[in-house]
């Protein structure tokens, strides 16, 4: 196999798997929709089935294939921070141009959302349980969609139906998975999604969208700290 997530059709998936199932697509599909239901029901219960997912049903190959490898080049963990923040940092700055902190602004719920993990064992707890748990909630979903959506959806689909197609496809199942309360959630994470498909795309490596996706919700947090502490404390 060429250096890089170019692959043959079953050198993704063990051998039973391919035997039931005879292309990688078609299973990677029924991955989709067991786990885009999933994240609506219970999304930690999802992170542990998509990961049973990658030790039990991907082979050794085929986990470099999907992107769980190093990136090409050691630079590539030089551009995913900066890629997330700039992403986080532009959309927020055109939303609140737009938008002001409003409703109809994204990060407006995303305040409210860091805010409820933030006091999820009361006002009185201790800090730095406080902050554990917010940074733990908040890192746990890029190990989550990254591997799920740029991961799977992307390299698989890319395979079957073209690079161009696959990276917008995931991108809005990525944007479909996460609250669509207006216009500017959508907008928002379906760009993310791009970016962060691309940068798997160049990189070949899922890791460094995930370290893209984390520093992104990093900045959401901090927006939601400096802009609505309201929300917050």
């Amino acid at each position: 196999m060429e250096k890089g997530i170019s692959f043959t059709e079953n050198e993704v998936f063990h051998s039973g798997i391919t035997r039931l199932i005879r292309k990688d697509w078609a299973t990677v599909t029924l991955i989709l929709l067991f786990h885009i239901v999933l994240i609506f029901i219970e999304r930690m219960a999802a992170f542990v089935s998509i990961w049973l997912c990658i030790l039990l049903l991907v082979q050794k190959q085929g986990r470099r294939v999907i992107g769980l490898r190093t990136p090409g080049h050691w630079v590539w963990w030089l551009i995913a921070p900066v890629l997330g923040l700039v992403t986080v940092g532009v959309t927020a700055l055109i939303l609140w141009a737009l938008l002001g902190w409003t409703e109809r602004n994204m990060f407006y719920d995303m305040a409210h959302a860091v805010g409820e993990t933030f006091n999820l064992f009361g006002n009185h707890a201790a800090p730095w349980l406080r902050f554990t748990a917010l940074i733990f909630a908040w890192i746990v979903s890029p190990f989550l969609e990254e591997p799920l959506f740029r991961g799977f959806a992307q390299t698989i689909y890319g395979q079957r139906f073209g690079v161009g197609f696959a990276v917008i496809f995931q991108a809005m199942l990525f944007a479909l998975v996460h609250p669509l309360n207006n216009v500017s959630w959508f907008v928002s994470i379906f760009v993310a999604g791009i970016g962060y498909g691309i940068i798997t795309k160049f990189s070949k490596s899922v890791w460094v969208a995930v370290l893209a996706h984390i520093t992104y919700n990093f900045g959401i947090i901090w927006i939601a700290f400096t802009f609505m502490p309201e929300f917050v404390r």
